[in-house]
């Protein structure tokens, strides 16, 4: 039997925009003890959200301790995978209904 650990974290955006990057870089600062404790050598995000004020983003383990930048890149892609498949849709030809 395998096990699969997945870690979430989160929290209030501060008010202040220009505080976001420094409260990311401590959750995932969090995240990264906690998968330290874990042993894991190290983290790998898998989803991110922000909503109403609140961000929260998921990691899995990596191979090294997740960055900030990690994060970016990670949000890039998904972006681009949104994008392409929302494209892919776009290419495929309307079905009517069947009732």
């Amino acid at each position: 039997m395998s096990v699969a650990v997945l870690i979430c974290h989160g929290d209030r955006l501060p008010a202040d925009g220009h505080k976001t990057p420094a409260l990311i870089a401590e959750l995932i600062d969090e995240v990264n003890a906690e998968a330290r404790r874990l042993a894991w050598s190290g983290t790998a995000f898998s989803r991110f959200t922000s909503a109403d004020g609140y961000v929260q983003f998921d990691v899995v383990r990596g191979e090294r301790p997740a960055t900030i930048e990690d994060l970016r890149l990670f949000r890039e892609a998904e972006k681009q995978r949104r994008a392409d498949e929302a494209s892919k849709l776009a290419e495929q030809p309307e079905q009517g209904s069947l009732i």
